[in-house]
């Protein structure tokens, strides 16, 4: 449930703060940037979360449509699948993450990412 949470908080708010999404009634011009949001207690936040080693050890996601096919991925990167939820598969492996995610580049997987960690404050 927490990874559904996180998933559609950052599809909603990752996007309105690169000034990518309007809101009802508002137009996207030029001038709307990151340059207008406001900079609090001197900390700059036009800038996006670093991903500098900020994951959780030994987890993966996928998005899925199904849960064959989330154990389809599981097979192929023999990787455990622990659990489906609302498209999202999660996985748990002793492996290097890197190493199975640049795995899946070069073979044409269906694509695996780390859980990453932001850390907003």
């Amino acid at each position: 449930m927490m990874y559904r949470i996180v998933a559609v908080f950052l599809a909603i708010c990752l996007p309105l703060a690169a000034g990518g999404v309007s809101l009802p009634g508002e137009k996207i011009s030029e001038e709307m940037s990151m340059e207008r949001i406001p900079r609090r207690g001197g900390r700059d936040f036009t800038q996006r979360p670093s991903r500098e080693g900020s994951y959780e050890a030994g987890v993966l996601l996928a998005t899925v449509e199904n849960g064959e096919q989330a154990q389809e991925i599981a097979e192929l990167y023999g990787i455990e699948l622990v659990s489906v939820e609302g498209g999202l598969a999660k996985y748990h492996t002793e492996l290097d993450i890197m190493e199975l995610i640049q795995l899946g580049r070069e073979n044409d997987w269906p694509p695996v990412q780390p859980n990453w960690i932001y850390t907003l404050f």
